[in-house]
């Protein structure tokens, strides 16, 4: 997933797989502003960059202390679960997801996630994706 700016300073991405499902399906175009960790609530969605590899969108749980200006921020997957702390400075920008493209308009993502997410198997994850590109795009 690449981000990309745009003249009003929103930045938009896709969504690759499915660790955020069912909040978002492969294919999804996503929304996103620049934020600082300090402005982050819980359950907001946030694309990471895990050692320099492909960016991945997840939900913001909370963050932990760390030394100096260094963080923890602790995130998981809708779908795939608890991801390993993400160190980054204070003062590092992060991009939080503020829309989904629906229908061809922008819808603001969910604030919950789905426990049972994780449970369902693929297949029905597979369906569910199908049917929300044919009904929803």
């Amino acid at each position: 997933m690449n981000f990309t700016s745009e003249k009003n300073g929103a930045l938009h991405g896709y969504v690759k797989g499915n660790s955020m499902w069912p909040e978002f399906i492969p294919g999804d175009i996503l929304r996103a502003e620049r934020v600082l960790p300090s402005e982050l609530n819980s359950n907001d969605i946030i694309v990471l960059e895990y050692n320099n590899n492909e960016p991945i969108v997840h939900r913001f749980i909370s963050i932990k202390e760390g030394s100096g200006n260094m963080i923890d921020l602790c995130t998981a997957g809708d779908r795939s679960g608890e991801d390993p702390p993400f160190h980054t400075d204070t003062n590092e920008e992060l991009l939080r997801v503020i829309g989904v493209l629906r229908k061809g308009r922008w819808k603001t993502p969910g604030r919950r996630s789905f426990p049972l997410a994780s449970v369902i198997p693929f297949i029905i994850v597979k369906v569910h994706c199908k049917l929300v590109r044919k009904l929803f795009w």
